[in-house]
């Protein structure tokens, strides 16, 4: 074998076993000795990017290309490299000026529709992915002799695809895109691990379930199967199966931060020991300051808290925010001025519409997260006339070009947004009398929804706001909506906005609003399922009373709890909190809060 030949391979076994640096270190000696060898500035290039030194990484693909111009397949990895580092100017000047040579413009179309995503811009991104399929199907169409490699390039666009739908809300469509991934290659375990999510969030548990086992059998060590199906039996109910995958996973990667974390999470007393030393080990080994750090904080978090050690536990959930703050900041100028907007739509006195009640009638129960949505939906759902959708995005996506676009919600935009609605989440059973859709943050929007759905049940689940703020302190919330969480005054004034947005509504929809305090329902879960059942016009079932045998998925933070049966134990757990909620009170505004005594 040549020289070039055994650096190479010497270099990819390296990165083939996780080992960048030692990658990296003998691709810059190969790039010394073979200085006209373009591969091995683009070894190097991957190595760095595995090493996080992204910037550094477009350097060397580039220098990789620059030695072999023309090449697509560098050209390309330059693009996904300046992607990857967030150069989007740069990324999408490089991508417009080779789609006007390359004959393959489908990675380069992957790309754009990477970038429009990691920026937040769903619509490019969708489009971008709708031409990437296409030029892929062509392709394919066109070499049905090469479709050994043009398949699988074809079936990554449609999970890239499906990716972009999820975040649009669109989760039978995301389905579709999975299910044509799998028809290309049906034996795709990270294909099936994501086609699950859908599938959940569809209320199609068992085909979840499914897809996720099929992925296992597939491939037993897959790190992404393993965390998923263990959140999907946790989900269920199946806490002792979901942590026996945690313990095959962590087998597999003991250092994993997510994976600790969320074994931390449901730790019985027998693992407590064994996961603090694994996220003690593990803690040093990650970036500083980095989300790995956040997690393996909560983590230990979680386990003190499950001990009794109130000083352990307070230090490590301070330690959690803290970190998290720092890179995840709250931009309350922005949502204060979002706020103003919707409000302004929907003044007092407005011509509030009247609607005939349709079959299912949609219920929302909202208020702030952590206070007691995940419970009254069960309590609901236990009803065999109304289903539980889970949190569901489409209210606030539906709203949201309104706001943006500053659009007329007029009596076709409301008519638009109630058909919207009910195409965007999953279909209920044939029969059924309603379908809950408990997403907290809904609380934003109903003045469209009441104007849409004039029908609809407001639900507002209203609880102590310190108990919320100590509730969310000591959670993991990784979706960007959620920011706020890491901080008390910024909770403060999330909750101050919230009442703002409830009393405003109370006035605007008189007798459409029905508050169910927390504080209420767990002291008297048969008189406030009573109310429930009467708000939502169904007769009471016992079985409402009783929402811990409720057999219905959980996908929230609140799935163990509510597993617990009904209990009082939480309610003004802040107060004994001391300091840590000087800020809060601080910040929180007493008109907006008349009667809460906010002395710990």
């Amino acid at each position: 074998m040549s020289p070039v030949l055994t650096a190479r391979d010497s270099i990819l076994a390296h990165l083939n076993q996780g080992r960048p640096k030692a990658a990296l270190k003998e691709a810059r000696v190969a790039m010394k000795k073979f200085p006209k060898e373009a591969g091995f500035a683009n070894l190097a290039a991957i190595a760095l990017n595995r090493l996080g030194q992204q910037t550094e990484a477009v350097r060397h693909f580039a220098l990789a290309a620059k030695m072999a111009p023309g090449d697509p397949v560098y050209e390309v990895n330059v693009v996904q490299a300046m992607v990857q580092a967030r150069m989007y100017d740069k990324a999408r000047a490089l991508i417009d000026r080779l789609l006007t040579r390359h004959t393959d413009p489908a990675p380069l179309l992957y790309q754009a529709a990477v970038m429009g995503l990691q920026e937040g811009d769903i619509d490019t991104a969708r489009a971008a992915a709708d031409r990437a399929i296409a030029a892929d199907e062509a392709a394919l169409a066109a070499n049905p002799g090469d479709a050994r490699r043009l398949r699988p390039a074809l079936a990554r666009s449609h999970n890239l695809r499906a990716v972009i739908r999820m975040a649009a809300g669109l989760l039978a469509e995301a389905c579709a895109d999975y299910e044509a991934s799998l028809a290309l290659v049906p034996d795709n375990a990270e294909t099936l691990s994501n086609y699950a999510q859908p599938l959940s969030m569809m209320l199609r548990t068992d085909e979840a379930l499914a897809a996720l086992e099929k992925a296992l059998t597939l491939q037993p060590r897959s790190l992404m199967a393993l965390e998923r199906y263990a959140i999907q039996l946790n989900e269920a109910g199946r806490t002792d199966e979901a942590r026996d995958i945690y313990d095959i996973a962590l087998q597999i990667d003991p250092a994993h931060a997510d994976l600790l974390r969320a074994a931390a999470r449901i730790a019985t007393p027998g693992r407590i020991a064994a996961l603090r030393g694994q996220i003690d080990a593990a803690w040093p080994k990650v970036q500083r300051g980095s989300l790995d750090q956040v997690r393996l904080a909560f983590g230990r978090g979680h386990l003190a808290e499950a001990e009794g050690d109130r000083d352990a536990m307070l230090h490590w959930y301070e330690t959690a925010n803290r970190l998290a703050f720092a890179q995840r900041p709250w931009p309350t100028a922005d949502r204060r001025a979002e706020e103003e907007a919707i409000l302004a739509r929907f003044p007092v006195g407005h011509a509030a519409p009247e609607g005939d009640v349709t079959r299912p009638r949609p219920i929302f129960v909202l208020g702030q997260p952590r206070s007691g949505t995940t419970l009254t939906e069960l309590v609901l759902s236990a009803h065999p006339g109304l289903v539980g959708m889970g949190e569901q995005n489409a209210a606030g996506r539906l709203a949201d070009p309104y706001l943006s676009g500053d659009l007329p919600f007029d009596a076709d935009a409301a008519r638009a947004y109630a058909s919207g609605y009910r195409a965007a989440v999953p279909q209920v059973p044939d029969g059924s009398l309603g379908m809950i859709d408990k997403m907290p943050a809904n609380y934003r929007y109903v003045g469209f929804i009441l104007t849409a759905m004039p029908d609809a049940v407001i639900i507002d689940t209203l609880r102590d706001p310190g108990d919320v703020a100590w509730s969310m302190w000591r959670n993991w919330f990784p979706n960007a909506p959620m920011n706020y969480t890491f901080d008390m005054t910024a909770m403060a004034e999330e909750a101050n906005a919230y009442r703002r947005f409830m009393r405003h509504w109370a006035a605007a929809f008189p007798g459409r609003i029905h508050d169910m305090p927390y504080e209420v329902l767990v002291r008297d879960i048969e008189g406030g399922s009573r109310r429930l059942a009467e708000w939502c016009g169904v007769d009471w079932v016992p079985d409402m009373a009783a929402p811990e045998r409720n057999t219905a998925a959980v996908r929230t933070a609140s799935v163990n709890q509510v597993r617990q049966g009904v209990h009082t134990k939480s309610i003004g757990g802040w107060r004994s909190q001391g300091a840590l909620f000087d800020a809060f009170n601080a910040a929180l505004d007493p008109d907006l809060w008349p009667g809460l005594d906010l002395q710990g």
